[in-house]
């Protein structure tokens, strides 16, 4: 008669341990992926709200003022030549941005600040992986402004 094989508990014990082992490797790649790809969203909005803000520049022959200290993006929908600080909840004249950009996880906005004069302005916004490109502050914190991206904050 034929003798029967079994796993023994060790072998199965050590099996189990690798397909667990690579899980864990695969969804610690995967949630790096995400946040990769929510940063790279993050530096399209900015682009696109730097070519919009230009294109304002433009128009008008100033940047949008803010509308309150650390004015917050996200409490707006437009930019618009015909509304007096360019951002607005209606489009005023020619619309250059519509919606405004968010923050894909919704955690944390863009935040936009302006000379008094509307020569000069800079957009605050978070990264979750440090970028060299950016040159972002040891918090993550970005900066963009209409001259260069940089990671120094404005002196004004």
């Amino acid at each position: 008669m034929e003798e029967k094989r079994y796993f023994t508990l060790l072998q199965l014990l050590i099996f189990i341990t690798l397909i667990l082992g690579v899980a864990v490797i695969f969804t610690l790649t995967l949630f790096s992926a995400y946040s990769k790809s929510r940063d790279v969203k993050r530096v399209s909005d900015i682009r696109q709200m730097q070519a919009a803000l230009n294109m304002y520049f433009l128009d008008v022959g100033q940047y949008p003022l803010q509308l309150a200290d650390n004015f917050n993006l996200s409490s707006v929908k437009f930019l618009s030549t015909g509304n007096e600080a360019g951002f607005g909840n209606e489009a005023v004249g020619m619309t250059l941005m519509s919606p405004l950009p968010s923050d894909p996880k919704n955690t944390r906005s863009y935040i936009y600040r302006s000379s008094g004069d509307g020569s000069r302005y800079f957009i605050k916004f978070v990264l979750e992986n440090n970028n060299d490109e950016w040159q972002c502050q040891k918090d993550n914190y970005c900066y963009a402004s209409e001259l260069e991206i940089s990671g120094q904050q404005p002196s004004w």
